[in-house]
């Protein structure tokens, strides 16, 4: 072990001599570093959150518009067969025209929540991909949608559920609902779009009830009307049932038929005391089609076109759902689109971590200014940390995440970390020309001296962070990309403080400086 410690030296030392003796070797070894940093990280995939196996999946589902409950139910229980036939479901529970958001739900929305195996063959993604494929072949009037479980509940309680929002703006509903409808086609042809969404919320068909004539002459305005016929449809208040400190309203309704218009064309309406007459004779009743519901934002009309991804990223998909929709949807005057959702919190996060990353390099700098007392100095090792990012990208795209929100703490982390080692290089270069070396010199025993320290807070580092960036433990996935980001920016940083800045410091160096 002496022996090797030793060596280590020596080892740095013959090397790092050589570019000393050749500069422009590394001015040009950061030059391609740099280059190689802003090549990836423009072309490597990006995220908001880092991709995790939850071990359970939301399946949200919406019925045909005017579905009642019971109808939905049986149409389910086809799908609850194929659930229980899915070796990785362990458990899986539903609800119907209830969701987790603080907002009104149709009777024919609902979800499921699926409970997967601890050991299984599949993830979480492959599961979801094989059951949409299986309920779309078989149910198409189905639309059904796939998320991880902590995903879902965060984006129904904040309204952003999905990855992918097409806002689309207009007063003209109309036309504003034809546009929704057809942005959604466009992005179901995109790859790795999946449960898209046009956004066009139908509710269940209307009746309207017109009094007729004799239904004027014995005074049964509109208003009667409906207090006559809203017992017959929404039941009547029947109290509630006390349940600790909690209490549960109850109504009381009758049995329907699927044929409502009939049933209540037959129903007795009471005139006068003791006299009653068939509705039929009353009023007109007429069925139309549901209406659309309406949504604001800014105190304008909106639709929202959602969808989710899989086995793609956010970024690359974004980029070309706005090439799509910019070359083959036509808005018209007074029609705008905004793209929303995790993707706009993403842009938003991802400004915020650019402005903590530039201030970052701003306060490394001033506080390298006040120690070094050499702007030369301070530059070379703000190139060498701004090189070494190149090893973040490059471990990044070797072990397939995505640049995210913790890959980019990852990142802005790192910074800090190779600007304190590079300073024990410098003070030590320094140093030595304090003692009277010449500045080529000075800067090969500054690199010979701290090969060792530098080896050991690297491979430290990166021994520690070893485990989470193989993703071993629970809750691993959550901190691995920053993991990554940090062992492959530490792996090229202790190459370039070693080889590449001894040779940055001699550049113009004087013989001594104070």
């Amino acid at each position: 072990m002496a022996r090797l410690r030793e060596r280590i030296g020596p080892l740095f030392g013959g090397p790092a001599r050589a570019l000393i003796r050749r500069p422009w070797l590394a001015v040009l070894a950061v030059a391609l570093a740099t280059g190689l940093a802003g090549g990836l990280g423009l072309t490597l995939g990006t995220g908001f959150l880092p991709e995790m196996d939850e071990g359970a999946l939301i399946l949200d589902y919406v019925s045909p518009p005017g579905t009642s409950p019971s109808e939905t139910g049986k149409m389910l229980s086809g799908v609850e067969r194929e659930l229980a036939a899915t070796p990785e479901i362990e458990t899986y529970s539903g609800r119907i025209g209830n969701q987790l958001g603080f907002f009104v739900t149709e009777p024919n929305v609902g979800d499921y929540v699926l409970t997967l195996k601890r050991r299984r063959s599949r993830s979480a993604e492959e599961v979801a991909s094989d059951l949409r494929q299986r309920m779309r072949s078989q149910w198409p009037m189905l639309r059904v949608e796939f998320g991880q479980l902590v995903e879902d509940v965060i984006g129904d309680l904040i309204a952003v559920p999905q990855p992918i929002e097409v806002k689309l703006f207009g007063e003209d509903r109309p036309l504003l609902e034809q546009r929704a409808r057809q942005a959604a086609v466009l992005l179901s042809h995109i790859r790795g779009v999946v449960d898209v969404d046009p956004g066009v919320v139908v509710s269940g068909p209307n009746l309207t009830f017109t009094p007729t004539e004799e239904g004027r002459r014995l005074g049964m305005s509109a208003d009667a009307l409906g207090n006559a016929v809203r017992p017959a449809i929404a039941g009547i208040d029947a109290g509630e049932i006390a349940r600790g400190a909690r209490g549960w309203p109850l109504r009381v309704t009758l049995p329907r038929t699927a044929d409502v218009a009939s049933d209540l064309r037959s129903l007795a309406v009471q005139v006068s005391p003791g006299h009653t007459r068939p509705l039929a004779e009353l009023a007109t009743l007429r069925a139309d089609t549901g209406e659309t519901e309406i949504h604001r934002d800014d105190l304008r009309t909106s639709i929202a076109v959602t969808a989710r991804l899989e086995h793609r990223d956010m970024g690359s998909a974004m980029k070309e759902v706005q090439r799509v929709l910019a070359e083959r949807l036509p808005l018209p005057a007074g029609m705008s689109l905004r793209y929303a959702g995790l993707y706009a919190e993403q842009q938003s996060s991802f400004l915020g971590l650019l402005l903590v990353l530039l201030g970052a390099i701003a306060a490394v700098t001033l506080v390298l200014l006040m120690a070094f007392r050499s702007l030369r100095a301070t530059l070379a090792v703000m190139a060498v940390t701004l090189a070494s990012l190149a090893g973040v990208f490059a471990a990044l795209r070797l072990t397939g995440a995505t640049f995210n929100l913790s890959s980019f703490v990852g990142a802005i982390v790192l910074v800090g970390i190779v600007a304190e080692n590079a300073t024990f290089v410098v003070l030590a270069y320094q140093g030595n020309l304090r003692q009277g070396y010449e500045p080529a010199v000075a800067a090969e025993a500054a690199a010979s001296r701290r090969a060792r320290p530098v080896l050991m807070t690297t491979l430290a580092g990166i021994a520690a962070l070893l485990p989470l960036a193989l993703g071993i433990g629970a809750g691993s996935a959550l901190l691995k990309p920053l993991a990554v980001a940090v062992v492959g920016g530490f792996a090229l940083s202790a190459i370039l403080l070693l080889l590449v800045l001894p040779a940055l410091l001699t550049l113009g160096a004087r013989t001594a400086e104070s």
